[in-house]
């Protein structure tokens, strides 16, 4: 199976001007922008790839929400340029954002790569919150394993917000079932 990547692939309008930014994913982003040619008026290139997951894509395009045109295409913010540019052809993405490639433990686990994640940017560890809730350190590893990557991703947006959560009812049973 390919590694897949999290690619930025820009328009080059003819008038010498940098266009819009694709941030997405693919097992094959040579493969992607082929696709893309067909129905671009204006050449396309690839300004920066990474080995990185959906979850990673999707953390990338609330980063740059304020760029956004439409869908996964984005204005040329320098913010953004920066970004890609210094990540470069077959970087590596920031350890901020999270991303169940190249990882041990996130390959078979994405919730607990998001987690861990999300603790980092606050400035905490799996240890740090067992301590803050009252409970085991194997205890959160384990209700990290159970979750629902969406969930995980809705609890490190907030423990990223609130900190370390006095109760596991803070963190864990806040958000309702995906059926409920």
């Amino acid at each position: 199976m390919e590694t897949p990547c999290v690619y930025f692939i820009q328009v080059q309008e003819p008038d010498g001007m940098a266009g819009p930014i694709k941030i997405g994913c693919s097992v094959n982003p040579s493969s992607r922008i082929s696709a893309l040619f067909g129905w671009c008026p204006y050449p396309l290139s690839i300004i920066a790839t990474a080995p990185g997951c959906r979850v990673a894509e999707g953390f990338l395009h609330k980063r740059f929400a304020q760029h956004r045109i439409h869908g996964e295409w984005f204005r040329p913010e320098e913010s953004l340029v920066a970004f890609a540019r210094g990540l470069g052809i077959g970087g590596t993405l920031p350890e901020d954002i999270p991303n169940t490639v190249g990882s041990q433990s996130g390959a078979a686990n994405p919730s607990h790569s998001i987690l861990t994640a999300a603790l980092r940017r606050a400035g905490m560890s799996v240890r740090d919150l067992a301590a803050g809730m009252g409970v085991p350190e194997p205890t959160v590893i384990h209700w990290a394993h159970r979750l629902p990557e969406h969930r995980a991703v809705q609890v490190a947006e907030h423990l990223t917000s609130i900190g370390i959560p006095t109760s596991p009812l803070d963190l864990f049973e806040r958000f309702p079932k995906a059926n409920a």
